[in-house]
């Protein structure tokens, strides 16, 4: 048979330690909680803005979203937040380490009978062209982009006679050694 065991109180020395223990540990995250916001206001300071407008054709709306993609010294950087305003055509990537940048952009729309525009490199047709944005720590660098009007492909599909059509139907073009996909 089993005795129950002796519940010993605890000291007060060992209280003590257990408390002392815990203020320390409460002080290490305090201490590193502020190193934290130090060293996120000090990577603020080390880097800066690219932020411009799109425009579109005359006549034409501007795209209900915009993707970027930055390339810094030869290779695809993206580091920062970005943000696309379809109802003014403002854009900001922010948290950009300073440095030398060619952005890539890529218009969409969700719509059907919105307008298609192409991609596109700032300020040429190619990386090798675009324009080169240099980002100042703390500061913000101006691109302003000017949308290219895309055409649409449009037609019927039939099936053969007694077949019916699938579902969904894919494609994918290709141009100028890049593929497009749709359906």
């Amino acid at each position: 048979m089993t005795s129950p065991r002796a519940v010993r109180p605890h000291s007060t020395a060992r209280h003590l330690l257990l408390i002392g223990l815990a203020a320390i540990g409460l002080a290490a995250a305090a201490l590193l909680a502020q190193f934290v916001t130090s060293a996120d206001a000090a990577h603020a300071e080390d880097t800066g803005t690219i932020a411009g407008t799109v425009s579109a054709p005359a006549g034409l709306a501007l795209p209900d979203q915009m993707s970027f993609s930055l390339s810094r010294d030869g290779s695809y950087y993206y580091g920062g937040s970005s943000g696309y305003a379809p109802s003014t055509g403002t854009f900001t990537l922010a948290g950009l380490p300073a440095g030398s940048y060619t952005l890539q952009y890529y218009p969409y729309s969700y719509s059907s009978s919105a307008p298609s525009y192409l991609s596109g490199w700032y300020g040429g047709t190619s990386q090798d062209s675009a324009t080169t944005i240099t980002v100042t720590a703390g500061a913000t660098s101006t691109a302003n982009i000017t949308l290219t009007a895309g055409g649409k492909i449009s037609g019927t599909i039939t099936a053969p006679a007694g077949l019916a059509l699938p579902d969904q139907v894919s494609f994918s073009l290709y141009r100028d050694g890049s593929y497009y996909y749709g359906s």
